[in-house]
């Protein structure tokens, strides 16, 4: 009779109630915090294309992408209150209150989202949803998604991370061998499959999601010296031999058995023609292909989009954003290491692998090789020649030799002239290729240069008064038996 009496007189009093005692009931269930305000987006039917069998249906997935959101503010897939205090988390949020400065890491964000919304079909990729998301790094206990890019300073993050789950803090990530990160414990994406369930949806809305990206151009030179022209019998055997094979005459196949002599006007024609013609999806690896393709950012919404040439501020902004107490300074100290490890890598490698290249080539013209990469990379002058002859490399010259000497070098060497050798480098590698090849790779990686904000015209490409000036000073950066 209580309650019948409280409905008759105070409807809206009783009604009240009821909301929110559902609220309440709701808030323990999902484990939802007052602060937090989820952004609960539709599903959507993409049809996909890939080189997997088996390819699960978007129609399972949870499309974080979103026509309805929000685009202007910072972060659109997290509403939280700088005060919150969310126990679930071991976010700091001390850094919500002192937010990086860098606004572009979160802009740029916002504009690939903007270009995704107006071309909803063209940018979907040719990479399959399960291999894609089987690389997609996640972590729940620090609520992060990461989309890691290969040749785009991708070993830093994954061993800042590394640390990150063995310390519970970032410690140098230099004084972590990359092996060991990566063969740490793993997280990815596809252990949330299918996108729909109510835990991948409550990650997803409330992770710091990003990617670091690079020039593409530039990165595709990086790739093929990485991978083709320095010493690298795993990636000779792979695809230099296939490239060897599609590209050459039957003749010129038989001077090659190995793959070891690739051009990079070879190269770029098997790299454009995988994303074009997609005969021989097998062959693409993700140190070649496309970033939007590899990271499907036109699937997931991303929050932050670093550049490597903005490399330390896009760090420093990602830490913050993920609640790690990393100071500028820190990072600035880190990244000292940045040329020693990179030297360490490039020539370490080669002389564990010294018995299968040397059935190929040299080993003296292998370590010039190595030499010439260093100095593409902006981390030896090209006027510096190789600093021994074939008698004292086949006698003596061990990997600690080549890295001392290296990094010797690099440090007596002009800084402000190395950064200017690089995009010098970049003119004189692509001045080799012919302009049908050119079109066809900036065809190939168009939706990079569309979604990351990328120059189609850059100078090293279009400027003929610098390319011609670049041609007739610098030698031919691929003879390297001339070094």
């Amino acid at each position: 009779m209580h309650y019948l009496r409280l409905i008759g007189k105070k409807p809206r009093i009783f009604l009240a109630g009821v909301l929110v005692t559902c609220l309440v009931f709701a808030a323990l269930r999902f484990k939802i915090t007052p602060n937090e305000v989820l952004i609960i987006k539709r599903d959507t039917s993409v049809q996909w294309a890939g080189v997997s069998d088996v390819q699960p249906s978007y129609h399972d997935k949870f499309d974080l992408f979103d026509e309805t959101s929000d685009i202007r503010g910072p972060d659109p897939t997290i509403l939280k209150h700088p005060a919150a205090d969310d126990s679930s988390s071991r976010l700091s949020l001390a850094t919500h209150q002192s937010k990086p400065t860098n606004t572009e890491i979160y802009q740029r964000a916002r504009h690939a989202r903007q270009v995704c919304l107006e071309q909803p079909t063209n940018l979907l990729g040719i990479s399959s949803e399960q291999l894609v998301f089987s690389r997609i790094e996640i972590s729940q206990e620090w609520n992060y998604l990461f989309c890691p890019i290969l040749k785009v300073g991708s070993t830093f993050l994954r061993r800042a991370f590394y640390s990150l789950d063995i310390y519970g803090k970032v410690t140098n990530p230099y004084l972590i061998p990359i092996e060991r990160a990566l063969k740490g414990e793993i997280h990815t994406l596809n252990e949330m499959i299918p996108l729909t369930r109510p835990l991948a949806k409550r990650f997803l809305s409330l992770s710091s999601s990003f990617l670091i990206v690079r020039e593409p151009l530039s990165r595709l030179l990086s790739g093929y010296m990485d991978k083709l022209y320095a010493p690298n019998p795993f990636y000779w055997d792979r695809i230099g031999k296939y490239i060897v094979d599609k590209y050459r005459s039957e003749e010129s196949r038989e001077e090659d058995k190995c793959g070891s002599t690739v051009t990079f006007k070879e190269f770029l024609e098997y790299v454009a023609d995988e994303e074009l013609d997609n005969l021989r999806i097998n062959q693409r690896d993700p140190h070649f292909t496309p970033a939007y393709d590899q990271c499907k950012v036109c699937a997931l919404n991303y929050t932050l989009i670093g550049k490597m040439e903005s490399f330390r501020e896009d760090v420093y902004a990602i830490m913050h954003q993920i609640g790690l107490d990393v100071s500028q300074d820190q990072i600035v100290e880190w990244s000292s290491g940045v040329v020693r490890d990179a030297i360490m890598d490039s020539v370490e490698s080669p002389f564990e692998w010294k018995i299968k290249v040397s059935g190929c080539i040299s080993w003296y013209n292998s370590l010039r090789r190595v030499w010439r990469k260093l100095q593409t990379r902006g981390i030896i002058p090209l006027e510096e020649k190789f600093p021994w002859t074939e008698e004292e490399i086949e006698r003596s010259i061990t990997a600690e030799d080549f890295i001392s000497k290296a990094h010797l070098t690099h440090l007596a060497a002009d800084k402000a002239s190395l950064k200017k050798q690089k995009k010098e480098v970049l003119a004189m590698a692509y001045s080799s290729v012919d302009k049908e090849t050119i079109r066809k790779v900036l065809e190939a990686f168009g939706p990079d240069f569309d979604l990351f904000q990328y120059d189609k015209h850059p100078d090293f490409l279009f400027d003929h008064e610098f390319i011609n000036q670049v041609v007739h000073t610098l030698p031919d950066i691929f003879d390297y038996e001339n070094i």
